[in-house]
């Protein structure tokens, strides 16, 4: 199903993402990447929930009216071969722990699919993705302590890095606890939980 929906919507994504790059200079991201994904599935004949008034439940940018598929719209930076994503603060769980459960709970990714307009800064192109929610779990990774190396500060424990064969993740105390994902592109785009749904390239593509 989800392979199919993504066929349908690909020349509507590439047609959009084209859209706002004749439109402005800025890269395409944030509520106006959710704006341009929603029209897309809309022109597919998928209609959905978006409304630009940000009022959506927390965590998903957008559900399908008719099909099982909800989504966090986010945008990314591609270098080095490495995705690299921000997402939840996550200050008010006190525990390494604590963060690892909320980060893979159902009310932190109530959503189906992440949908990720990737600016791929080594081949200067865009590339919109799909993938499973399930593909970005927290608690799969071996996690350890990581300390300053510099400063007054140096020595004191900054955050926690978690690392797998395909990811990795660090929480940044200075960033108000702070998630971040770096993905293997290789792995990720070979993986069945990873669909890419366009790419676009030109001398209007905004990076």
């Amino acid at each position: 199903m989800v392979h199919n929906i993504i066929n349908e919507i690909a020349p509507y994504v590439t047609q959009r993402i084209n859209e706002w790059n004749n439109f402005s200079q800025f890269p395409l991201k944030g509520e106006l990447w959710e704006e341009r994904l929603s029209y897309a599935f809309n022109d597919a004949n998928f209609p959905n929930d978006w409304q630009p008034d940000g009022n959506h439940k927390p965590g998903i940018d957008f559900s399908l009216d008719n099909e099982p598929m909800s989504f966090s719209c986010k945008s990314a930076v591609l270098k080095n071969g490495v995705l690299s994503i921000s997402s939840y603060r996550t200050t008010k769980y006190k525990t390494l722990a604590e963060k690892l459960d909320y980060h893979d709970s159902t009310e932190a990714k109530p959503f189906s699919h992440y949908a990720i307009v990737v600016r791929d800064m080594s081949n200067k192109k865009q590339v919109c993705i799909i993938i499973d929610k399930n593909y970005i779990n927290a608690k799969e990774l071996s996690w350890k302590e990581s300390r300053s190396t510099r400063g007054k500060t140096k020595g004191n424990i900054n955050g926690w890095g978690g690392s797998s064969n395909k990811l990795s993740m660090k929480i940044q105390k200075s960033m108000s606890d702070q998630f971040w994902y770096y993905l293997d592109w290789r792995e990720l785009v070979a993986s069945d939980m990873c669909t890419v749904v366009c790419e676009v390239e030109g001398p209007n593509v905004r990076l």
